[in-house]
């Protein structure tokens, strides 16, 4: 199979997993505050629950609801995060025995798995609310969205036969990415108005599809003759070194723990030799942990200005586009200008729009918190959200790929790089 056709159906895979997930999040919000709003009602006031056990939106949004949706919203995003991490490095080792369409499969079975369980706990309303917290172990099966763009990365790093093939190839994720963040609120407010239960049988339709696209993937057999520069460019979880990648091409009979344990054993070895990409993974996880109150963001668009959670979904169509111009349009064109008007380099210039992201998104945090008006809110927001995803893209792409770089061992000694200060 060509390498065309390899990334043509990766990029309908990855359209089909992501819009699905997309079109489930938003209405996600809505069956759970339901569910306790149901409870409240049959405690407090059972005139207002309506024939099937509906209740009006606006009837829901007391604070012990809210409160409670927050918490299990939470509970469950938090749930996914440790189930995909304990299983990336697993998966990644397995996906390295050439065995990627087994881990594709598993991951879309597992996702298929832990949102058919919630939906049918949020719809038939025989278990307890809280029983929803299981669904999340159904991605033990296979991971979430870490072990799944790992393994996409990693077959359009074999896919690619030139950088710049491969750059090309990064491009089309990318866009990919793009669209389905600009639709997939639109899409799933449409549906939701139309059916609240709709968009959770497209997307877990579309989950399902997957399947077949991924079992007809024609995955590239693993390159024994594989040069330094394609072992440099697979991902970090893909592979622990240069070495620890060759010791697995070239002895391919070793089990997935034994690779794990080597990958995981590389991975000590850099956080504790190396003050640069300790710093560099602090710096990750703190803006990870400072936005991961994102997913709730429609959440507080309904309790604090009195929108449903469709109306939440329509704006966050109106924030995408500014995000999505903003990182196409604005920022580029203003880094070009840094290079083209300004004597520092690229990797100075990352740092620098890294520093005044970091502030920036501050500021734009506590104006989110203290708006009192809808447009006011929008804007905060976008600039905040947008700059941090900036920061995101535009220094692991620049400073932080050349910091990774620095921090490894030397390929084939295992030596510290002969160019690296103290400050490595």
């Amino acid at each position: 199979m060509s390498s065309s056709r390899t990334i043509w159906t990766l990029l309908i895979l990855l359209s089909l997993q992501n819009m699905a997930i997309k079109l489930m999040n938003l209405p996600l919000n809505r069956v759970i505050e339901l569910r306790y709003c149901q409870q409240y009602y049959l405690r407090h006031d059972q005139s207002q629950i309506g024939p099937g056990g509906s209740i009006p939106e606006e009837l829901c949004k007391l604070d012990s609801i809210q409160q409670k949706l927050a918490w299990m919203q939470g509970m469950i995003e938090t749930l996914h995060i440790v189930c995909d991490l304990i299983v990336t490095i697993p998966l990644s080792a397995l996906s390295d025995k050439s065995r990627q369409r087994l881990v594709l499969g598993l991951n879309v079975a597992g996702l298929s798995l832990m949102y058919m369980f919630i939906v049918l706990v949020g719809y038939f309303g025989i278990l307890p609310v809280g029983a929803m917290l299981i669904g999340p172990v159904f991605t033990l099966l296979g991971g979430g969205n870490c072990a799944f763009m790992s393994t996409v990365y990693g077959l359009v790093t074999q896919a690619a036969s030139v950088e710049t093939q491969r750059s090309s190839y990064f491009a089309y994720i990318s866009s990919v990415s793009y669209v389905i963040l600009l639709t997939s609120p639109s899409i799933s407010a449409r549906t939701m108005t139309i059916n609240l239960w709709l968009p959770f049988w497209i997307g877990i339709i579309m989950l399902l599809v997957a399947l077949p696209v991924i079992f007809s993937l024609k995955t590239p057999s693993p390159d024994h003759n594989a040069t330094v520069d394609s072992l440099e460019t697979a991902t970090l979880l893909r592979r622990g070194s240069i070495d620890i990648k060759r010791n697995r091409l070239n002895n391919s009979h070793h089990g997935v723990f034994l690779n794990s344990k080597e990958t995981l054993q590389h991975l000590f070895r850099q956080v504790t030799q190396r003050k640069n990409f300790r710093y560099l993974l602090s710096v990750f996880l703190i803006v990870s942990l400072a936005s991961s109150g994102t997913p709730i963001l429609p959440q507080y668009i309904s309790k604090r200005y009195g929108w449903t959670f469709a109306e939440a979904g329509y704006l966050l169509t109106v924030k995408a586009v500014v995000n999505v111009t903003l990182l196409t349009v604005i920022v580029p064109n203003a880094i070009k200008a840094l290079h083209k008007y300004t004597r520092m380099s690229g990797v100075s210039i990352n740092v620098a729009s890294a520093k005044a992201s970091e502030i920036i998104s501050v500021v734009g945090v506590i104006l989110v918190g203290s708006s009192t008006t809808m447009g006011f809110l929008i804007f905060c927001k976008s600039s905040e959200f947008s700059l941090c995803i900036k920061f995101a893209n535009g220094i692991s792409a620049g400073s932080i790929r050349d910091g990774i770089r620095n921090a490894s061992f030397h390929p084939f000694t295992g030596e510290e790089p002969a160019n690296c200060g103290t400050g490595c």
